[in-house]
């Protein structure tokens, strides 16, 4: 018996370019952070097999699993904007 655990995590343009660059040569430009999608899981997973050989060069074998899910989170369908208004919103 084992635990498996399972995130996929997909992220827009927008999202790379806000990491690598910043807001500041990026100022007037709205990022869209509506695309973020992440999902989760963590399962118990049991397994058991058998097997019987039936001569020297043959062995026959029967394996199963059974999942059960421990946690799935998710978040789709977000909507947002990253906006900076530029220069004059810059407080002295």
């Amino acid at each position: 018996m084992y635990q498996e655990s399972d995130v996929f995590f997909y992220f827009p343009k927008d999202y790379a370019v806000l990491a690598l660059e910043g807001n500041y040569n990026n100022l007037d430009r709205r990022f869209n952070l509506g695309d973020l999608s992440v999902s989760a899981e963590v399962a118990s997973v049991f397994h058991v097999g058998v097997n019987k050989k039936i001569n020297p060069k043959w062995t026959v074998g029967l394996r199963g699993k059974v999942y059960s899910s421990i946690v799935h989170a998710s978040s789709t369908e977000n909507y947002g904007i990253f906006y900076d208004g530029g220069r004059d919103c810059i407080i002295p």
